[in-house]
């Protein structure tokens, strides 16, 4: 089985993360190829994945323009729904896809 978990950080942050972490290691303790998606960012821990992980949305923008992308892309990210595609094409054929937090 395989299975896609996807969330905004890839780092403990807050209760989202932890329960993402708890179900990474559940289903992999049981033999589940898990394949982790979330934002790019320097916090991240180690993950043979990392390289299909979105590029991050800067959440500290100062600049107005900064904050409208930001607020822009927190509605929708075309270059998150392409690296999500690509992964969905690269990894074949998932059992599930978990998206614990897709929110700030």
């Amino acid at each position: 089985m395989k299975v896609i978990l996807a969330n905004n950080y890839f780092y403990m942050r807050g209760g989202a993360e932890r329960v993402m972490f708890n179900d990474l290691e559940a289903l992999r303790a049981h033999g589940v190829e898990v394949i982790p998606f979330s934002a790019a960012d320097p916090a991240n821990l180690l993950s043979d994945r990392s390289g299909d992980f979105a590029e991050g949305v800067d959440v500290h923008a100062v600049s107005a323009k900064g904050r409208l992308r930001a607020a822009r892309e927190a509605i929708h990210c075309a270059r998150t729904a392409k690296a999500f595609a690509r992964l969905l094409d690269k990894s074949g054929r998932t059992s599930s896809i978990s998206i614990t937090s897709t929110a700030g």
